[in-house]
């Protein structure tokens, strides 16, 4: 009963101060424009995204006559679809590949010995460009939920304690509270609930005046699985203001004016928010560039040519079937150069990754990056969601490839050596019997997110902890 009492007062002068309103007027609008804007952004990402499906299905018809050709030329480009929970957390999507090259088109003229070498297809990645990393543009801001809260919300939780506790010392009301029959632990209790109350109602009107917009502009379809996630978002939300909240209490009690204490707060809120990721940035970019070597690889390809002695080849005799050994040299080199691809592509696609998600671990070290990442692992968006399209992918290579070979085998006028015409199968494949890419959005939770919302439970917990043990100890 004593704890009520204390929530309701607390909660009566906050809904009675001018900081209050202006803070949530502005997550409000913030909110509609949020739903607003992004409604707008995922049409266009749609858009695009269908632009780049028809080409593939352009690039599938014109090879598809024989398997030969579709089994050498590849699929085409795979795209990634865009996640309808873009307005949860954006990731900088568009500054994340889009796609990921699964053709070829280079040619080796090999038609002195009445074949045509074109270079094996394989998955050709493009380098994740540096913002994503560390989830702070200076450029320019997005308005998703990622921002909204993270910044906004972290801020009016500040607000809404600094003078808690320092500001009743200071004018003498906190030594008149103590002297009732009430523990410390309660009125501290009641300072917390009090302020979570605020945000908390505060949050979910502004996500529901988000949704409802976004709703009546119809371009996304709300079902159970996305408004499943949106409750994921809001406990990681509320775990992480909740934070900020007991930091705020716990500085309060820790300083004796609160105008010190705004200062204090607002020096951490900063040293969290703004400077540490982009500091990290810093780190993380004096690093050298990821690049390929383009001129290491020619040699590579040049030297296995000399390696295979393609060029001491005679043609075979005219009319006929290429004879089998003849084939089999060919097939061997390009076997080999598609090793070489292969490693080549996976090294840059390794070292690019790792780098980048170096980059993420160290802006861990606040909760506001373990925050973003949880919004950005549960929206399917940022670098997360690219890790998933980029394993996504690799298993379309092997389902891609084992259907060549199936069709292959099927055909016993074929040498069923893979890499030139000449030793594959020239039958026809059907248009819809070529497997299609397909990425799934994951409906579960992985157990790395779940390991960052017991990570920001944790950082609100041991602030909770701090606030407890310095008010409790401390003098009034």
């Amino acid at each position: 009963m004593v704890i009520l009492t204390i929530v309701r007062r607390e909660m009566l002068d906050h809904f009675m101060s001018a900081r209050f309103s202006l803070s949530i007027g502005l997550a409000t609008v913030l909110f509609v424009l949020n739903g607003a804007l992004f409604s707008g952004e995922f049409e266009q990402r749609m858009a695009l995204y269908r632009a780049q499906v028809l080409d593939t299905a352009d690039w599938q018809r014109m090879h598809h006559g024989e398997l030969a050709t579709l089994g050498i030329r590849g699929p085409g480009w795979l795209a990634k679809r865009p996640s309808p929970l873009l307005f949860c957390a954006s990731g900088r999507d568009e500054l994340l590949p889009s796609s990921i090259g699964a053709q070829t088109s280079s040619l080796r003229s090999g038609s002195r010995w009445g074949v045509l070498i074109h270079g094996p297809w394989t998955l050709v990645y493009n380098a994740v460009s540096g913002p994503p990393m560390s989830s702070v543009a200076s450029d320019f801001i997005e308005i998703d939920w990622a921002f909204i809260i993270g910044f906004v919300f972290s801020f009016i939780a500040i607000l809404l304690t600094y003078d808690a506790i320092a500001g009743e010392r200071a004018a003498g009301t906190l030594g008149l509270l103590m002297s009732q029959p009430v523990s410390r632990f309660s009125v501290l209790l009641g300072k917390f609930l009090a302020a979570m109350g605020i945000l908390v109602v505060s949050l979910v009107i502004g996500i529901a005046f988000s949704l409802l917009t976004i709703g009546l502009t119809g371009t996304i379809a709300l079902d159970e699985v996305l408004l499943g996630k949106v409750a994921i978002i809001v406990l990681a939300s509320i775990l992480y203001v909740s934070f900020f909240v007991a930091v705020g209490l716990l500085v309060s009690a820790l300083t004796e004016q609160a105008g010190t204490c705004l200062a204090v707060l607002m020096l951490i809120w900063t040293t969290l928010i703004v400077l540490m990721p982009n500091v990290l940035i810093g780190v993380v970019h004096s690093l050298s560039d990821v690049e390929l070597d383009w001129k290491g690889r020619q040699l590579a390809i040049d030297s296995l040519w000399e390696e295979h002695q393609l060029d001491s080849k005679e043609n075979p005799a005219p009319g006929g079937a290429m004879p089998r050994d003849y084939v089999e040299s060919f097939t061997s080199y390009i076997s080999d150069r598609l090793a070489i691809e292969q490693r080549f592509q996976d090294a840059f696609l390794r070292e690019n990754l790792d780098q980048v998600e170096f980059g993420r671990n160290l802006n861990r070290l606040s909760p506001h990056g373990v925050f973003q990442y949880v919004l950005e692992s549960v929206a399917e968006t940022g670098l997360p969601r690219h890790v998933r399209f980029v394993e996504a992918a690799r298993k379309y290579e092997r389902t891609f490839r084992s259907f060549i070979e199936r069709r292959d085998s099927a055909d016993q006028d074929s040498f069923h050596l893979f890499g030139i015409h000449q030793g594959m199968s020239e039958n026809s494949v059907p248009l819809h019997a070529i497997p299609q890419f397909e990425e799934n959005l994951s409906v579960s939770l992985s157990m790395k997110t779940v390991c960052e919302l017991v990570g920001l439970f944790f950082f609100a917990l041991a602030a909770t902890v701090g606030a407890t043990v310095v008010f409790v100890r401390g003098d009034v």
